[in-house]
């Protein structure tokens, strides 16, 4: 197998595919003394079946626990021995990896990444460990803090009907302790091909190098028929669905507010617009929300996130906006979202072009100065690849945010912001007994 097809959907953005149906994306930055190599799979909380909750999760650590050709743990000892570090994340719409390491380590990375797409070493014995490992996570993240999982996983349970979009894709224990051998052999068969992945290189590199070295280990590894994703579509709600919750951990009240959004797959700009809209509402300290309800006195906090556990580019459709709230005792649920929408109101009647205008340069600065890291730009460009087929995206958001109009704008905060497709979950703290 060769490399089929190159093309530049964005200057200084090199996308190649191999005859396997692997893609591969290159954004050198010739400064950069370190390179970062992600990779991005096509599989997230959305692919799993009911009864297999938390699989995705379970998977992302299978992947460390030995390849084709290296031993449990191999890959994370020969990417720290040569100075660099790695991580991993599933989400709703996909699973993503990614290392950074000196640049003359790329070769390394490349390899240990094709070593295991193209094959893992799963056994009873490391298949229990790491879901003894995954409830220790859950453990920790969710089951010992006051409002775990707080707010993506009460705000989508409660907006989202289907299973696909509302369970809690961290993990079930009692179905991740039914998963077998056979039944883990089978996911990476059916979800972990390289005509289901992209993988993604930034920093200080070489095209016709990298692009040599991705074909050198990649090219040999089998193409599988890519799987057909199940539809996940369901209507948005068409009225406020208001639900309450006890927390057992908890000592004050709280509010995990859901919003359903323009669709990423139908209407990417006005997804995008969404963020746009959020990243001021919310701006800590300074946002309208924050003033009237943390400065107001009636909560400590309030957050908003955009898309799967606030990986806004990495959300397909259906999407959501995640709102937090950590209300102060004695603060009514409703008086707190009245507040909140009453803030927004506010904002909307002062939003001229001008202030739009100064959002949108503020926003870019933002956008331009987070995703300037190589790492950053490697597991960005996998995952909008993967999920949107579309890895110069983020190269393009500015220009979407400078050709909105403010009039249309409103239009679509209101729509989003103050409509009626969302989902109050009002989180009460267990009294305790004295």
């Amino acid at each position: 197998m060769t490399v089929e097809a190159v093309d530049e959907p964005a200057p200084g953005l090199v996308r190649a595919r191999l005859g396997n149906g692997l893609r591969i994306i290159i954004r050198p930055q010739p400064s950069v003394a370190v390179a970062s190599v992600a990779v991005s799979y096509g599989v997230g909380f959305r692919h799993e079946q009911p009864g297999q909750a938390g699989f995705a999760h379970l998977f992302e650590h299978l992947m460390t626990q030995g390849s084709r050709s290296l031993d449990k743990v191999e890959h994370k000892r020969l990417i720290e021995a040569a100075g660099g570090w790695y991580s991993g994340q599933t989400r709703h719409d996909y699973t993503g990896y990614v290392v950074t390491v000196p640049s003359g380590a790329v070769d390394l990375a490349l390899f240990c990444e094709a070593d295991r797409m193209a094959g893992l070493r799963i056994t009873q014995a490391s298949l229990a460990n790491q879901v003894d490992v995954v409830e220790e996570e859950i453990r920790g993240a969710i089951w010992s803090r006051a409002y775990g999982g707080f707010p993506w996983f009460q705000a989508d349970a409660a907006l989202f009907e289907t299973w696909a979009n509302g369970h809690d894709g961290y993990g079930d224990m009692d179905d991740l302790r039914r998963v077998t051998v056979d039944d883990a052999e089978a996911f990476f068969e059916r979800w972990y091909g390289p005509d289901n992945a992209v993988v993604s290189v930034a920093g200080g590199v070489v095209i016709e190098e990298v692009l040599a070295t991705a074909e050198r280990y990649f090219a040999s590894i089998p193409a599988r028929s890519r799987p057909e994703r199940a539809a996940v579509d369901e209507p948005a709600p068409a009225r406020p669905r208001w639900r309450t919750e006890t927390d057992h951990i908890a000592t004050e009240p709280a509010i995990a507010l859901g919003l359903r959004v323009p669709s990423p797959s139908a209407d990417l700009p006005g997804y995008l617009r969404t963020r746009l809209a959020m990243a001021h509402l919310a701006q800590p300290a300074t946002g309208p929300w924050w003033r009237t309800l943390v400065d107001g006195g009636a909560a400590h906090q309030v957050e908003a996130y955009l898309g799967s556990m606030s990986d806004s580019f990495g959300t397909a459709h259906p999407a959501s906006v995640a709102i937090g709230i950590r209300l102060r005792a004695g603060i009514a649920a409703r008086d707190a979202v009245e507040a909140l929408d009453a803030a927004t109101h506010r904002w909307l009647d002062e939003l001229d072009e001008e202030a739009l205008a100064a959002c949108v340069r503020s926003s870019t600065t933002t956008l331009r100065r987070g995703t300037a890291p190589c790492w950053v730009r490697a597991e960005i460009a996998a995952t909008t690849e993967i999920v949107h087929g579309d890895a110069a995206l983020v190269d393009r958001i500015p220009g979407i945010w400078a050709e909105t109009e403010a009039s249309s704008f409103r239009s679509l905060v209101d729509h989003v912001f103050l409509g009626p497709s969302r989902a109050i979950v009002d989180i009460q703290p267990v009294a305790r007994q004295a």
